[in-house]
């Protein structure tokens, strides 16, 4: 049955549709659109719904309301107590968005001129970026202002560069020589990497296992936590150290003394580990692995792995 709830019911799922063909610039084509209901099948229904929705339609299509739709209306043979016979919205017609807008009220407006700002914008600052990717992406169409956004595509435009420089230097990512606020790249990690993996897609290192490292730019390297064990050892290195942490780069040329090694995954298990003979402790942190596959001089040593009894540690070990 065609009433004004239906009507906005199914003119609110349509917007999705509109907002994505307006991504792509020919939201036009969508009308006229229309809504069609049945007629009302007794004459008790549609006695009440003469009495209840005509008023509300008809005030909604009226001529000198901006913004109202058309209503279609066909001719019924049932009669209404009080009213005879009479004609019965068949369905209405939104002949344009500003019909269809107004109809559904200021907060669809405001989503409508906020992704028509968007497209304008990255139609004119990033031509390179194709109108299916928003229309695909309408929740960060939708989430960022265009002042937001023209930061975006400053960002995109650098990423754009790097992709056609061999021999760029990587910069850290609070460092990149964009006119944005430092934090401003790591708080949009989402859309940057949606964006990027649209524009540049040969450029972005995938198998990174973070943000900065997917984009190519330098991180701080982790730092391996080392402890020497055996009171003797500690005291013939030259710098005379028992605890100390080295870049992770560094630790496979490390030659540390003693016979045995001892590579923990839990921090307090290794910093409680008590004094041994001959032997050095160092702090997994997660990269066990990767000591080993990269320190050579550890094959020479005999290792000992103490991990959790779970599928990480299992995996590790």
């Amino acid at each position: 049955m065609l009433t004004v709830a239906l009507v906005r019911r199914k003119a609110e799922l349509f917007f999705s549709d509109y907002l994505r063909r307006l991504a792509h610039g020919d939201e036009a084509t969508l009308f006229p659109w229309a809504v069609a209901g049945t007629l009302p099948s007794t004459a008790a229904e549609l006695n009440t719904l003469l009495r209840e929705e005509m008023p509300r339609l008809r005030e909604l299509a009226a001529p000198q309301r901006v913004g109202g739709y058309q209503l279609d209306t066909e001719i019924t043979n049932l009669r209404a107590t009080g009213f005879g016979e009479q004609t019965w919205p068949r369905r209405v017609v939104f002949t344009s968005a500003a019909e269809l807008l107004t109809f559904l009220g200021r907060e669809w407006q405001r989503q409508s001129r906020h992704l028509a700002a968007v497209v304008a914008l990255l139609r004119e600052q990033l031509p390179e970026l194709p109108a299916a990717w928003l229309a695909r992406q309408l929740k960060f169409g939708l989430a960022y202002p265009p002042a937001e956004w023209q930061d975006l595509v400053l960002v995109a435009r650098y990423f754009l560069y790097l992709a056609v420089t061999p021999g760029a230097v990587p910069c850290y990512v609070r460092e990149l020589p964009i006119p944005v606020h430092t934090k401003f790249v790591e708080e949009h990690e989402a859309v940057l990497t949606a964006l990027l993996r649209q524009l540049v897609p040969a450029y972005l290192n995938e198998a990174g296992r973070t943000f900065a490292a997917r984009l190519r730019l330098r991180e701080p390297e982790p730092l391996v936590y080392v402890r020497i064990l055996d009171p003797q050892l500690s005291a013939g290195l030259s710098f005379g150290l028992s605890e100390f942490m080295v870049p992770l780069s560094k630790f496979q040329d490390l030659q540390p003394p003693g016979h045995t090694v001892l590579i923990t995954e839990n921090k307090i298990t290794f910093l409680t580990l008590p004094a041994l003979a001959d032997t050095v402790a160092v702090w997994g942190q997660g990269f066990a692995v990767g000591l080993v596959e990269h320190a050579a001089w550890l094959q020479a040593r005999q290792v000992f792995y103490w991990g959790d009894l779970d599928a990480a540690g299992l995996q590790i070990l």
